[in-house]
This record gives structure tokens, sequence and C-alpha cells, in this order.
């Protein structure tokens, strides 16, 4: 029998970055969200999100490396198409009075690609 630690590949990095989701629901209705990660690794991203996304949904995602974290100019903006493939009750990731909206999973269906930016944040 396989488990979640058998097939995780790579590791997750507890890095709150910030993160801007892009798709479209069942409607046809844009959605267009900025959040936090709460973890990455190189096949995906979870964050919080107030936004009804469903899984599965396919968005975009660009993930910030601010000058913070990346120590060094230019720094990386990570972009993929991605999959949601889990969706958490605010309950379930730690958020008590459900401030933080519902946790969100998504896995990255192609390698992330880096675009640099010039600008030094203030993160």
């Amino acid at each position: 029998m396989e488990t979640s630690e058998d097939r995780r590949r790579f590791a997750r990095l507890n890095l709150e970055l910030p993160i801007h989701i892009s798709g479209t629901d069942a409607e046809g209705r844009k959605l267009e969200e900025n959040s936090l990660t709460v973890n990455v690794s190189a096949r995906g991203a979870y964050f919080t999100s107030q936004t009804p996304f469903r899984a599965p949904m396919d968005l975009d995602v660009s993930i910030s490396v601010p000058y913070s974290v990346w120590g060094k100019l230019p720094f990386p903006l990570l972009e993929a198409p991605a999959r949601v493939v889990r969706l958490d009750w605010p309950s379930h990731h730690g958020s008590e009075d459900n401030s933080d909206g519902w946790g969100v999973a998504v896995c990255f269906e192609e390698a992330l690609s880096a675009r640099f930016e010039t600008g030094k944040d203030t993160q």
C-alpha cells in the first residue's frame, strides 16, 4: 500500500511567499486572488484562500520569491499552470476562527518557469 510519504518525492518548504492565483470557475467567471503560501515544493504549493476554488480546477499561479528570501537582485517570479488537487476545511489547516478560509493544495502541471524581477521588495 502506497502512503502519502511514499509518493512525496520532493521536500516541502514551509515558506510564506506571495502567490497570485487566477482561473475560471464552472460558470465561466474569472477568479483571481493574491495570497501567501503555507508551503511549497518542486511539484506544488499549499495556500489559504477565501475564493471558492474546487477540485479539480485548472489555474495559473505565480509565486514571488522576494529579495528577503532570495537575497539578491534580480529575484525570481515562478510561474506554472496548476491544478487544484485538494481543499481543506479551515479547521483542518490550523485556523480556529475560519478567518484564513480554505486550505488549497495545487499540483504544478508543468515545470516552474522563472522570470526575474529587478525591484527590491520591502519584506
